[in-house]
């Protein structure tokens, strides 16, 4: 009986190690390192709960300021770039996440195919712009073009209502340049913005060449298209009234809009965005 009585003893304690669960190391979030134990907190907590993190941290060449934050970005960029390379490895089942997520991830990186594509991919978006003929095709053409993220001369997207935070509105603002803001076209006493003038008709230029067009043609094309943006520029708020919440926060319903000018055809960019439903537009 009483080997008996062992040998029921061990196999419990064996079965109880067995069903044990396993020990957890808890790792603290707090990066103890990161303090300055030569300061006492209640004379100078930033430099107690800071201190050692900023003797120990150099700011790299790439950023103009560098915080935990930036390292928190970094390492889950790291992370997500880990994620995706073994999605596009090409082991994924079809049809999963995993595999759309890699198909994705490949097509953008395919340069090659890329390249050799040119401007075929957007050829009807670019047969669309050439056949604008009128004040009512020019404003369903922007707003087909808004839809599908293209820059145009004004932005819209859909936004909580700033004064009735219960509902969302759709905002309609200023857009259509390729620097910035208004300021790169205009100020003239600035010498970094002097040389993004001057760069930007060269860039536009190489773009058209790349189309197909002849360079003499794109030379001329990109003078115009930088007269373009000059003249939009001018039109818009500069930086300070454009972040004036009080200033930009102007409700208009739908039927009202031309109110604003009749340099578009409200109906056809309203119909063309998607926003026959909408109570009002800001």
């Amino acid at each position: 009986m009483k080997s008996k009585f062992v040998f029921v003893l061990a196999t419990a304690l064996v079965t109880i190690s067995c069903s044990k669960e396993p020990e957890v190391t808890l790792v603290s979030g707090v990066h103890l390192d990161a303090l300055d134990r030569s300061t006492r907190p209640q004379d100078d907590f930033y430099q107690f709960a800071n201190g050692g993190w900023l003797d120990s941290t150099e700011i790299p060449e790439i950023y103009s300021g560098y915080t935990v934050y930036h390292e928190v970005r970094e390492n889950v960029d790291e992370a997500l770039r880990t994620i995706i390379d073994e999605a596009a490895s090409g082991d994924a089942s079809p049809g999963t996440e995993a595999q759309q997520v890699g198909d994705l991830y490949s097509t953008w990186m395919d340069t090659e195919t890329i390249n050799a594509l040119g401007v075929e991919p957007v050829q009807d978006m670019l047969e669309g712009v050439a056949a604008i003929d009128s004040l009512a095709s020019l404003s369903r053409s922007m707003a087909e073009l808004a839809r599908m993220g293209v820059t145009v001369p004004f932005g819209t997207y859909v936004y909580a209502d700033l004064k009735e935070s219960d509902r969302y509105a759709v905002y309609l603002g200023q857009n259509g340049i390729t620097m910035p803001n208004r300021d790169y076209y205009l100020q003239t006493d600035n010498e970094n913005f002097a040389r993004a003038r001057e760069g930007l008709p060269v860039y536009i230029r190489n773009m058209l060449v790349r189309t197909g067009m002849a360079e003499d043609a794109a030379t001329a094309a990109a003078g115009e298209v930088y007269a373009l943006e000059e003249a939009i520029a001018k039109a818009q708020w500069d930086s300070v009234r454009n972040r004036d919440p009080q200033a930009a926060y102007n409700p208009y319903a739908l039927d009202s809009l031309p109110e604003l000018g009749n340099n578009l055809d409200w109906a056809q960019a309203i119909t063309a965005l998607g926003l026959d439903d909408a109570d009002k537009v800001i």
